[in-house]
């Protein structure tokens, strides 16, 4: 695990050094989101997003990311909540001449949940909105809300196994 955070460290300490242009196209993007809550209402929670993208035009990403995620404590006992979700995801960005630029996304994917009797796995699909904050011209600080519906109750919410999922995120994004 130190080995994955020096190289995602290192990743994002290079592209602050290179001159890019401001065009998006033809660039990738590597972006690490996360959120923490250690005092929260259901326990201990960890989630953790790593994706990858190339943009099609300046507008316009494609991309996948990997989410892991463990809520702690939820319940008596030594059983906690985890899960890992793959997706495909696409979004829009609205560029304007501001270093605050907004987007919108759809994402697909398949999530993985063991919970106690959970031991569930299916087919999540949801949008999102957000806006990057470019920071220079090719890190930005990145913030979103994504909605993720899903065909079998794969998520945790209030102790209870559920089908839909609204989630804040925040992150880092480097464009190389």
């Amino acid at each position: 695990m130190l080995r994955v955070t020096l190289i995602i460290t290192l990743l994002f300490s290079l592209p602050p050094l290179l001159a890019q242009p401001p065009q998006l196209s033809g660039k990738n993007q590597l972006s690490l989101h996360g959120g923490f809550d250690f005092q929260g209402p259901n326990g201990d929670k960890i989630d953790l997003e790593v994706g990858y993208g190339w943009f099609l035009r300046d507008d316009l990403m494609v991309g996948g990311e990997y989410q892991w995620s463990l809520l702690e404590d939820i319940a008596p006992g030594e059983d906690d909540y985890r899960a890992q979700q793959a997706s495909v995801v696409v979004e829009k960005l609205l560029i304007g001449e501001s270093q605050l630029v907004p987007y919108a996304g759809l994402e697909i994917g398949f999530r993985n949940s063991n919970f106690e009797d959970l031991d569930e796995s299916g087919l999540v699909y949801g949008g999102r909105v957000g806006a990057r904050y470019f920071l220079t011209e090719s890190v930005s600080i990145d913030g979103s809300l994504s909605w993720l519906l899903a065909e079998k109750e794969v998520f945790i919410v209030d102790f209870e196994a559920d089908d839909e999922y609204l989630y804040p995120s925040i992150g880092i994004s480097a464009v190389f």
